[in-house]
């Protein structure tokens, strides 16, 4: 897969040793602070360690994924972030989509093809009162390979700021196969969604 360079997109590579993991951060929590700015919308100052603190969390996260990418991306202009993941799959191994709870799409990448958009919305009871959270995969592949590009649960606001870039990373990234063929997604049965079988939840 070609990478893609989208402001506010941070790629956390997994295998950093701890000099290079403190340079990382020390360049990051830099270019964040010029994008995101000093203030929240509110006049509430942004401090750098909290930026810090979130890629800390990221880099964490990064050393226990399985993930062949992933991405802390940061949607909305102050300290919170979302977790983009990037596989590769067996189309054998993914799920009967139309079982879970949850809203199937279709879904079509430029240099991909067509996929499927299996997204989640839950509210859940905190201390501050209900929060909504929200998730959003998308899957492409043939009847053997695919790939899934998948937010991370987070707040429904994040993810829904999230998605713009995400689509723009969806229809730049292109992908090749093993022996340097280009990937291209045919949508087989395991990926087009079930129109007769509607889900229990919207997102």
């Amino acid at each position: 897969m070609d990478d893609v360079d989208l402001p506010g997109w941070v790629h956390l590579p997994n295998d950093l040793g701890p000099a290079d993991r403190g340079k990382l951060v020390d360049e990051v929590v830099g270019l964040l602070k010029d994008l995101i700015g000093d203030d929240l919308p509110d006049g509430t100052p942004i401090s750098e360690a909290e930026i810090r603190a979130v890629l800390e969390a990221g880099l964490d996260a990064r050393a226990e994924s399985e993930s062949y990418a992933l991405y802390l991306v940061w949607p909305v202009m102050g300290p919170a972030a979302v977790m983009c993941h990037v596989n590769r799959v067996r189309t054998e191994d993914l799920p009967d989509w139309s079982t879970l709870d949850g809203r199937l799409y279709a879904a079509r990448a430029r240099h991909i093809g067509p996929g499927l958009q299996y997204s989640t919305r839950r509210t859940v009871d905190t201390d501050e009162g209900p929060v909504e959270l929200s998730s959003v995969h998308f899957v492409f592949g043939d009847e053997r390979d695919g790939i899934m590009i998948n937010l991370e649960e987070s707040y429904s606001s994040l993810i829904a700021q999230a998605l713009v870039g995400l689509s723009v990373y969806m229809n730049a990234l292109a992908a090749t196969r093993e022996d340097g063929s280009r990937f291209t997604s045919t949508a087989p049965p395991a990926l087009i969604p079930n129109e007769d079988k509607p889900s229990n939840s919207e997102a």
